[in-house]
């Protein structure tokens, strides 16, 4: 066996066993919402039909080739490739998960900065603990490498 190939399996190891459950369990979760989010851009396109578009406080019923959409459907898609970087134990992943989040949490404080303030936004109840984790994170598993 490749010593370069053991090390690295060894570093992933020690990187998921890293991550929390609650990080892991939403993790899957945003993988396959940027899976689907993925299929249905393809499926909108072809049907071309008004759908409901809805994250972090973003809200429209339009086609998915406008703006809002297409933004909807961009953080999801990154969401899942942060999640695959965590799930995987990539070296990126911890950085691809903070730069998921802190786009999320900005979304969402510019989307209530827009409507006044409130509603607050029940995403930012999960966005800043799992920076504030990832944040812990980093060094330890930037150390893994």
């Amino acid at each position: 066996m490749n010593s370069n190939h053991a090390d690295t399996t060894d570093a992933r190891d020690l990187r998921r066993a890293l991550l929390p459950l609650w990080i892991k369990l939403f993790s899957w979760m945003f993988l396959v919402f940027g899976g689907l989010a993925l299929v249905g851009l393809v499926l909108g396109w072809a049907v071309e039909r008004e759908s409901e578009f809805a994250l972090f406080g973003l809200e429209a019923t339009e086609r998915p080739y406008d703006a809002i959409p297409l933004l909807v459907a961009l953080l999801l898609v990154a969401h899942g490739v942060a999640a695959y970087g965590l799930l995987s134990a990539r070296s990126w992943g911890v950085i691809a998960g903070l730069i998921v989040a802190s786009s999320g949490v900005s979304v969402c404080l510019v989307t209530m900065a827009q409507q006044g303030g409130m509603p607050f936004r029940g995403e930012l109840i999960l966005e800043v603990p799992f920076v504030w984790k990832l944040l812990r994170l980093r060094r330890e598993w930037e150390g893994t490498a």
